[in-house]
C-alpha cells in the first residue's frame, strides 16, 4: 500500500522517485525524490474522520514512507546485485562488498527469516531433573556397590555414579564431561583443604575443561565442584573410589569408560542406566514421573531426551531452598555456569569482579 502510494505520487507531479538501480542510467540522487515525497505527505490534510484525527498528517505516518522506499531498493539491490549484497543483522543496514559469502547474502538472509516465521523456531528443551531424582539415583547406587562383587560392576557403578555427579553439580555438557581425563581432574580432600586456602574440612575437585569449551577468565580451574555438598551427595568420594578401580590409569586416559576401555556417551549413559533408574522411580510412585507413559511422545526417552537435563537441573535447584541447602545469589550462578557471554555484554562491576577458589566453591558446598 505504501509502494502504491509513491507510485501514485510520482505520477501525481510527474516524477520518478523508485528508479531501479539496475538500469543503465539510474537517478543520480534518489534520496532527494523521497524526501521531497515525505515532506509533501506531510503538509496533507487528514482525509479521515477518526477522534484522534488532527489538521496535519503525524511524522509517524508520515515516515511510513520512507519504509517502503526502504523496502524497494532492498528488493532492487538484491536483485541487481544478488552476490555482492549483504545486510548488518544489527544495523539492518544493507551493503555492497566483494567475495560474500553465499550463506551471508542478503537473499539467503531473506530466505531464513522468512523460513523461520512460517515454519516456526519453537525449541523444546529437556525436563529437568530435580534434587530428589538424583537423591535417590545416588542412594541407589550406594545400596548396588555394596552388594557387587566383581570388578566390571563396579566399574560401571562408579562411572555411573560420578557421571551422575559431575553434570548435576558441574552443569557440564556432554562434551565437557566425556572428554575429561584422569589429568584433567584434582582432587584434594577435606583433610587438605588449607592447600588451597580452604578452612579445614573442605575440599574441593577441580575440572579443567577443553580449550575449545573454556569460557571462564579466571586463573583458577574452570570448574570446581566441593568435595561433600550440604545436600549429602558426595563426588570427591566417588571419584575416588573410580580411581581406586583404574590404578594404572594414566593421565591422558579418559576418565569416564567401560571395562573395555571405550569412552561413554551421553546416549550410552541415558539409555543404559538414566532411563533404567527414571523407571524404577516411577514405578515406585515417584508423583512427577506418573504422568508419562509409554506411548510415542510421551516417553521418558521423548523428555529427557539429552544430557541438557543435568544442567537444567542443577541451575534450577541451586537457586530453591531444600533442607540443608541455601539458595545460590545471581554472581554465583553466572560464575558456575560459564554462559557465553561478551565481554562488553557484562556490566562494568561484572567485569571487575574476580572470584576466589573459596567463593567459587560456595555453590556447590553450601547450595546444592
Amino acid at each position: 500500500a505504501l509502494l502504491g502510494k509513491l507510485r501514485r505520487f510520482e505520477e501525481a507531479h510527474g516524477l520518478t522517485l523508485l528508479q531501479p538501480t539496475a538500469l543503465a542510467h539510474p537517478p543520480r540522487h534518489p534520496s532527494i525524490g523521497v524526501m521531497w515525497a515525505q515532506q509533501h505527505y506531510l503538509l496533507q490534510a487528514p482525509t479521515g474522520h477518526h477522534t484522534q484525527s488532527e489538521d496535519r498528517i503525524r511524522f509517524r505516518m508520515a515516515r511510513a514512507l520512507r519504509s517502503a522506499a526502504s523496502q524497494y531498493y532492498l528488493w532492487d539491490r538484491q536483485i541487481a546485485h544478488p552476490e555482492r549484497t549483504l545486510r548488518d543483522p544489527r544495523s539492518r543496514k544493507v551493503y555492497l562488498a566483494e567475495g560474500v559469502s553465499p550463506t551471508d547474502a542478503m537473499g539467503y538472509g531473506l530466505m531464513v527469516t522468512g523460513m523461520a516465521k512460517r515454519v516456526g523456531d519453537h525449541s523444546k528443551p529437556p525436563l529437568a531433573l530435580t534434587l530428589p531424582q538424583v537423591l535417590w539415583i545416588m542412594k541407589h547406587l550406594e545400596s548396588m556397590w555394596t552388594v557387587s562383587a566383581t570388578l566390571a560392576e563396579r566399574r560401571e557403578l562408579a562411572a555411573a555414579a560420578v557421571t551422575n555427579l559431575l553434570g548435576w553439580l558441574g552443569w557440564l555438557r556432554s562434551l565437557e564431561l566425556f572428554s575429561l581425563t584422569w589429568g584433567d581432574v584434582t582432587v584434594t580432600r577435606p583433610a587438605h583443604g588449607p592447600r588451597l586456602g580452604l578452612p579445614l574440612g573442605v575440599g574441593a575437585i577441580e575440572l579443567r575443561l577443553l580449550p575449545e569449551t573454556k569460557s571462564s577468565r579466571t586463573k583458577v580451574a574452570d570448574v570446581v565442584i566441593s568435595y561433600i555438598c550440604a545436600s549429602g551427595l558426595t563426588p570427591g568420594l566417588w571419584l575416588d573410589r573410580l580411581r581406586g578401580l583404574w590404578p594404572t590409569a594414566l593421565p591422558h586416559e579418559c576418565l569416564i569408560k567401560g571395562m573395555d576401555g571405550k569412552q561413554w556417551s551421553s546416549q550410552y549413559f541415558r539409555c543404559q542406566h538414566l532411563y533404567v533408574w527414571l523407571r524404577q522411580m516411577r514405578s515406585e510412585g515417584d508423583p512427577f514421573l506418573q504422568a508419562f507413559t509409554d506411548g510415542p511422545g510421551n516417553r521418558l526417552e521423548d523428555k529427557y531426551y539429552s544430557f541438557g537435563t543435568y544442567r537444567r537441573g542443577g541451575r534450577s535447584s541451586c537457586t530453591k531452598r531444600h533442607n540443608g541447602t541455601q539458595q545460590a545469589t545471581p554472581d554465583e550462578v553466572y560464575e558456575h555456569g560459564r554462559w557465553t557471554r561478551r565481554i562488553s555484554k557484562e556490566n562494568m562491576p561484572t567485569r571487575y569482579n574476580e572470584f576466589t577458589l573459596e567463593d567459587r566453591l560456595n555453590i556447590t558446598l553450601l547450595c546444592m
